[in-house]
């Protein structure tokens, strides 16, 4: 099988693997074509395909992309705005759907939101300028959660990180810097 793929480091391999948790490392994502002209490097090449029973596929990953075999096997996933963009996103420079704080003090951000088109909200804590995943918050936890009465933590991921729902409706996620464990606040009106 033919199909358009953009190749990735392992910076984005990683990523992909965090967001799939399980998956075996990917050397390409496939280019939907609707953004096929927005990426240069993107080429056309061919595959073989995995089984369709989906065990059976996961061991065919395993073999084809372990080193020693290395077979060209089509990739698992579609590329993502941070595999199209060429690695993890810049967030200083992404322009979208990041909420960030655009009034901050601070020389820099500790954390950053991305908005999915499926409700879900997922956190990055920002390591020299790049998003590095902390966690999702799926629809149904932030559903669970509402509109409280008083603000509530909705999920608290790594380097104490949290995602929180205040009764004002907004979001707000809160990132320790320096010695704060408060210290960097985003609030945001949602997704």
């Amino acid at each position: 099988m033919a199909t358009y793929v953009r190749p990735l480091g392992p910076d984005q391999q990683n990523f992909l693997i965090a967001r799939n948790p399980g998956s075996v490392p990917q050397k390409y994502c496939m280019v939907p074509a609707e953004v096929l002209d927005s990426v240069p490097d993107a080429r056309l090449q061919v595959f073989i395909e995995p089984p369709p029973e989906p065990e059976d596929a996961k061991r065919a990953y395993q073999y084809a992309l372990s080193p020693s075999i290395n077979y060209a096997i089509l990739p698992q996933f579609a590329c993502t705005p941070e595999t199209i963009a060429g690695g993890l996103p810049d967030i200083a420079d992404t322009p979208g759907d990041w909420e960030v704080n655009p009034g901050s003090a601070h020389p820099y951000r500790t954390a950053a939101i991305y908005c999915r088109a499926n409700g879900a909200i997922e956190v990055y804590a920002i390591v020299n300028g790049n998003g590095v995943p902390a966690f999702t918050a799926t629809p149904e936890e932030i559903a669970a959660v509402g509109v409280p009465l008083a603000n509530t933590l909705i999920k608290e991921g790594g380097g104490g990180i949290r995602l929180y729902r205040l009764s004002s409706g907004e979001f707000q996620v809160n990132a320790p810097m320096g010695s704060d464990p408060n210290g960097y606040v985003v609030i945001w009106d949602g997704c």
